[in-house]
């Protein structure tokens, strides 16, 4: 082992190299976040994010419930026995807090929530049984586990018979087996595409997906803003788009430490693109999901506005008017105005302080580590005992120049009154409104007539094929290909 990190054999004893002051700095910050009280985290980030109500700190402190959805040819079985190993839990425990209570989610066929978290299941003895039911259903491919936020895209789809489906970043899956489950149930003729950009995340897509057993779908890889225009599609699925993950945090606490104004900056661009060639292989008449998990605008409305400025035939659909089970879902409307925050130069500070003063472990404890006293303290407070505070603009005329390459014009609010009419058709769902993780989904739909749209695609193709000639090795690479040459 090299001096450089902390390396076991396979016995797990530790061989020469021993840690360094920054890794162990890092360890015990770590660890001291851990024991932090889940209020404290919550508290945490929500300094960072500038944004937070008690209201909405409390729920961020809450454990997330385990949500998921039953197959619906085994709906009615499962159903069953679920309540009655719930009620044959209930008379075995003593303790009122460990007793687990399920809910019908009455907006989605199949949906159950039930009030206790994934550490709860997996660490108490009482919800043994519970837990093999759970782990031995979704290994059948009865049941899925997802994020109750995870299953509100696929329904505004409106997915009906001959559709054909893309899900540009599928992975890690729910989401296509939610569509396929639906398809399977419902409609005939349907083709969900099933598309992925990393390669192990494809791999556990495939995993996921044989065990709805149904043979239409396709999986492929490839980079979500570089698909072919192989055909067009009935139905376009963006969602788990790359984001910064921040309405996850009740899920997964950790995303606190990695969180920055700048990683959503970064993102918008990526995010753009991926909506932006969902919407180019969409059918006139077809349907468009946008998704993230993140509650930043600059990776949400931000992204609509720009879909709305490039294409002239997509609109924003206001899903208040949609099928009566839909509505019962708490949503909140989407932003209009918001300030774009960047706080870029004071992180490259403190990494530059960080990486001068490492081996006393000090800056790096205190930018891991939330204060175990920050929950009980007061909005005013918390917001002056940020070690750093970023620069907020509201407009781009507030940019100075140097900045202007990275904080582009669609990052900030709208200005076009036809863009700003539809946003507020986005929904927002918050974790104190039902709760569940935080997520934003944006419905839109295109305009125009399929056969003038197949017209124009051959126009362009034929003006882009005249006289383009190819060399004679280059043409013969292409025979060979065609008829494998390989093997003659």
């Amino acid at each position: 082992g090299s001096s450089s990190g902390w390396r076991g054999s396979g016995g797990g004893a530790a061989t020469r190299g021993r840690p360094t002051g920054r890794m162990r700095a890092r360890r015990s910050a770590r660890r001291s976040a851990r024991r932090s009280p889940p209020s404290t985290i919550a508290c945490n980030f929500l300094r960072a994010a500038s944004s937070g109500t008690r209201v909405f700190v409390a729920a961020f402190a809450r454990g997330l419930p385990i949500t998921c959805r039953f197959a619906p040819l085994a709906a009615d079985s499962l159903e069953v026995e679920l309540d009655a190993l719930l009620r044959a839990q209930k008379g075995s425990v003593s303790a009122s807090a460990l007793v687990v209570e399920r809910r019908r989610l009455p907006w989605i066929a199949g949906g159950w929530r039930l009030n206790t978290d994934k550490n709860s299941v997996r660490k108490a003895k009482t919800h043994a049984s519970l837990r093999s039911w759970l782990t031995l259903l979704e290994a059948a491919g009865s049941l899925t586990r997802q994020e109750q936020v995870s299953m509100v895209p696929p329904l505004f789809l409106n997915v009906g018979s001959g559709d054909l489906v893309l899900d540009a970043c599928a992975a890690p899956g729910s989401k296509t087996t939610q569509l396929m489950e639906a398809v399977s149930s419902s409609s005939s003729g349907v083709v969900v595409v099933a598309n992925d950009d990393s390669l192990p995340r494809a791999h556990t897509l495939v995993h996921q997906v044989k065990r709805v057993a149904s043979p239409s779908w396709v999986a492929t890889h490839c980079d979500a803003r570089r698909l072919p225009t192989v055909f067009l599609f009935d139905k376009v699925l963006c969602d788990d788009v790359p984001c910064s993950g921040d309405g996850t945090a009740r899920k997964t606490p950790t995303v606190i430490w990695k969180w920055s104004c700048v990683q959503a900056i970064s993102l918008h661009a990526l995010q753009t693109d991926v909506a932006l060639r969902g919407a180019q292989l969409l059918k006139p008449g077809g349907r468009l999901a946008y998704s993230t998990c993140a509650l930043n605008p600059i990776e949400n409305e931000a992204v609509v506005a720009q879909l709305l400025r490039a294409d002239a035939d997509l609109s924003v659909v206001d899903c208040a008017q949609g099928a009566s089970a839909l509505k019962t879902l708490r949503r909140r409307p989407g932003l209009v105005s918001w300030k774009v925050a960047d706080d870029e130069e004071t992180r490259r500070k403190e990494a530059e302080t960080t990486s001068t003063e490492h081996s006393s472990g000090a800056l790096l404890t205190q930018a891991f580590t939330p204060p175990l006293a920050a929950a009980a303290t007061t909005p005013s407070s918390l917001s002056s005992s940020l070690s750093s505070t970023p620069r907020i603009y509201d407009s781009l005329a507030e940019v100075p120049p140097p900045a202007r390459r990275r904080l582009r014009p669609s990052l900030f609010p709208p200005e076009e009154d036809r863009i700003k009419a539809q946003v507020p058709r986005c929904m927002r769902f918050l974790p104190q409104d039902d709760d569940s993780g935080a997520s934003f989904v944006a419905v839109l739909e295109k305009k125009g007539n399929e056969t003038n749209a197949a017209e124009e695609r051959r126009e362009t193709t034929k003006k882009r094929a005249v006289n383009h000639k190819m060399p004679e090795d280059a043409s013969f690479v292409e025979l060979a290909d065609v008829y494998d040459v390989g093997l003659l």
